[in-house]
């Protein structure tokens, strides 16, 4: 396991020696402006590694508070454009780094505080506590983080199949469940999110919201393995579940994609979708008015579509002031 942490960490020597070679572009702030997220920093993974890189010295360095001081700068603006916000794992690596050499009230802490709403809510520069593990000291877990952090898809990959060797209890196969969304393989997700509904099923209530969890999950999985038939059974069977919870995401999608069993989900996700009417978030008013469509009530699409220009002004007037 520890060979196969040096070996990953051996490959930020590049970052490390491009950048102190003065091949500094890949990992300054460049804007990107992406279709769905809007402005985006498009060297941001490239300055995780760099940052990574720094942490754990995989190269000899002379001046690593300047290189720490500018790379904080160009971390401050990225945070500062980012359409999609968020503090990120680079704000508190170089946070760490730089609390060795400037004071708790200085004000570049100050300056990236201020740099979006979610970096003024959760960034706790004063109290920057992140400790970086020894390499020895790095569990098998710290690994697929560390490796996803870096977007370094392939030891994701041969650390989350070597986790999978050692799986014993249900709290194992939740955090396969979360790996899986590193490793973007569907074999890792239908492997977790089966055997913990199938756990689910023999040793939970159906009041247990890890239940409701667990069965929500599986029928997911099974629509986006096109297995309908299976997953509209499931959703039926549990109908009363998905009520108690007001929850009707997943039969709008079985009514869209499904249409052998749209008439019995209606029942069902009908009366929750008036129950929370003045609550649904714009984002799904129009799927939820295309649902009611497909199922021939105008006057619920009507309502719905003209709540979502509503809500959408709404947006619109608050952001502009």
């Amino acid at each position: 396991m520890v060979n196969g942490i040096n070996e990953m960490l051996n490959l930020l020597k590049s970052d490390v020696d491009r950048f102190l070679n003065g091949e500094k572009s890949d990992y300054m702030y460049c804007e990107e402006i992406l279709e769905t997220y809007g402005s985006h920093d498009k060297n941001y993974i490239n300055r995780t590694r760099l940052c990574y890189g720094l942490i754990y010295e995989v190269s000899e360095i002379q001046d690593k508070e300047n290189i720490v001081r500018e790379l904080f700068a160009e971390e401050v603006k990225s945070r500062r454009n980012e359409s999609f916000q968020g503090v990120g794992i680079n704000l508190v690596l170089l946070t760490v780094m730089l609390r060795k050499y400037e004071p708790a009230d200085s004000q570049l802490f100050e300056n990236a505080k201020n740099a979006n709403f979610d970096c003024f809510c959760g960034y706790e520069y004063e109290t920057a506590l992140y400790k970086f593990k020894l390499v020895k000291e790095i569990s098998l877990e710290d690994a697929i983080n560390l490796a996803s952090d870096m977007h370094l898809t392939d030891y994701v990959c041969r650390f989350v199949d070597e986790f999978k060797e050692n799986i014993f209890c249900i709290d194992d196969w939740k955090q396969l469940k979360s790996f899986s969304n590193y490793t973007e393989r569907m074999c890792d997700r239908e492997l977790a999110v089966t055997n913990i509904f199938n756990y689910a099923v023999q040793n939970y209530s159906r009041k247990n919201f890890d239940f409701y969890v667990a069965v929500d999950d599986y029928i997911e999985l099974l629509a986006d393995k096109q297995e309908y038939k299976k997953s509209s059974e499931i959703f039926l069977e549990f109908s009363d579940m998905f009520a108690e919870h007001k929850s009707y995401e997943l039969g709008a999608r079985l009514i869209a994609e499904y249409p052998e069993s749209r008439e019995a989900v209606w029942k069902v996700i009908l009366p929750l979708i008036k129950a929370v009417m003045q609550n649904i978030a714009p984002v799904k008013c129009i799927p939820l008015a295309e649902c009611a469509d497909i199922m021939g009530d105008k006057r619920l699409s009507r309502k719905l579509r003209k709540m979502y220009d509503v809500k959408m002004e709404y947006i619109r007037k608050s952001v502009g002031k």
